[in-house]
């Protein structure tokens, strides 16, 4: 007999500013651990707002005018409620951290005034790595914690990478962990280089993927 997947299906399709709360949403919690967002935000009882600030920035800022947030739809977890999970790039020739400009204020509140310094100096280590090649870049891909571990991760880069090979164009990004490392690899990329943002950590992964047809 054969087996049956038992997984709902995870529809995936691009991203309108009506799917702002979502967007936020699921990247705040998703990302609530993760070692270089920890870094990069305040640590104190504003870092759940702090994530939520950078990924509304990112959103609005970086990823949505260019086209390109991919939103998944339908996945298990929560009743099959809300966005189980958001992915935000920027493609080729689109990536431009200084549109980020008229939320300077609301970005240093989230890193904090104090860590600033260091923290411009950590993502420097990692932004003078980053590839001069046109590619498509991934800032991030998250899951809800209730949808984490069912394929919602793997539909959501499905999607993008299959535009990436349409375009015939490379992708790149920076896993965090090496469970992400292991599940982009899995899609095509491999590892490049380990950066650690400060001595001693956290490291970043930059990782490259090939252009397709």
């Amino acid at each position: 007999m054969p087996s049956v997947d038992p997984r709902p299906r995870v529809d995936v399709r691009p991203a309108v500013a009506a799917d702002r709360d979502d967007v936020v949403r699921v990247l705040a919690r998703a990302f609530a651990d993760d070692p270089l967002a920890c870094f990069a935000v305040r640590g104190d009882g504003g870092k759940a707002a702090a994530l939520a600030t950078v990924f509304d920035v990112a959103f609005r800022r970086w990823t949505l005018p260019a086209g390109g947030v991919w939103i998944a739809e339908g996945g298990p977890g929560r009743g099959g409620s809300g966005a189980p999970g958001v992915a935000l790039w920027a493609p080729p020739g689109a990536w431009h951290p200084l549109r980020a400009w008229p939320e300077a204020l609301r970005l240093g509140k989230a890193v904090g005034w104090t860590r600033i310094a260091r923290v411009l100096r950590g993502i420097g280590r990692v932004d003078r790595k980053h590839p001069r090649e046109p590619h498509w870049y991934l800032f991030a891909v998250g899951v809800d914690p209730d949808h984490q571990g069912r394929g919602v991760g793997s539909a959501l880069l499905h999607a993008a990478l299959a535009e990436c090979d349409r375009q015939g164009a490379p992708a790149y990004l920076e896993a965090s962990t090496e469970a992400n490392a292991r599940l982009y690899a899995r899609h095509g990329f491999r590892l490049v280089e380990a950066v650690d943002v400060e001595d001693g950590g956290p490291t970043a992964r930059l990782m490259w993927r090939d252009a397709r047809r």
